[in-house]
């Protein structure tokens, strides 16, 4: 008698076999939400979490995956718009 649980794990590790991207949702949702706090780091962390809210599109999580792509490209285009009035401004 099988589990189908131990059906997609390693027989030596036990790791998941299967291909889960939930972690990538996820991720992207928190650096959404970070990179609107964090003035500094905001416009690397909204690229990043902008791939990898697209990666996570193909995820089962799709909703957490849009939530964190529209925060990220929020804050990407508020930091390039304040970067762009900073920079006019020294002239």
């Amino acid at each position: 008698m099988t589990d189908n649980i131990n059906e997609n794990r390693c027989s030596q590790c036990g790791a998941s076999l299967t291909d889960d991207k939930k972690g990538v949702s996820i991720a992207s949702l928190v650096l959404g939400i970070l990179s609107i706090f964090m003035p500094l780091f905001g416009t690397v962390s909204a690229v990043v979490g902008l791939i990898l809210g697209t990666v996570g599109l193909q995820d089962k999580k799709k909703k957490m995956a849009i939530v964190g792509i529209v925060l990220n490209s929020i804050a990407y285009i508020a930091y390039t718009i304040l970067i762009a009035i900073m920079l006019i401004d020294k002239k």
